[in-house]
């Protein structure tokens, strides 16, 4: 399985890791995504193209349009219903690990 994360999606994380835990569990925690993890890079020309899409946040055009770009097969995500419009269709983690029978 590959995995990928929007490249704005890290700062998000640190945003949160950073008021919960220490600075140096925090950036531990972020180097382990950065190294696990493919990144999708958020230039000005995918923003651009996230701009008319129809979400209820404009995070979650970033995200539906970095799936496409990156040709993902899902967007793993506990909230789905703010992907009802992306072409790439959002799935649970539950329901996502579910493909895979012990």
């Amino acid at each position: 399985v590959e995995a990928v994360l929007a490249a704005h999606s890290i700062t998000t994380v640190s945003y949160f890791l950073e008021r919960g835990a220490n600075k140096d569990m925090s950036r531990a925690a972020l180097r382990w995504l950065l190294e696990t993890f493919e990144i999708a890079s958020c230039d000005c020309s995918l923003l651009m193209e996230s701009l008319p899409q129809e979400t209820r946040e404009y995070e979650d055009a970033v995200t539906s349009v970095a799936a496409k770009r990156w040709n993902c097969g899902y967007i793993i995500t506990r909230n789905c219903p703010d992907f009802e419009s992306s072409q790439v269709p959002a799935i649970t983690p539950a329901d996502y690990l579910l493909q895979f029978p012990a």
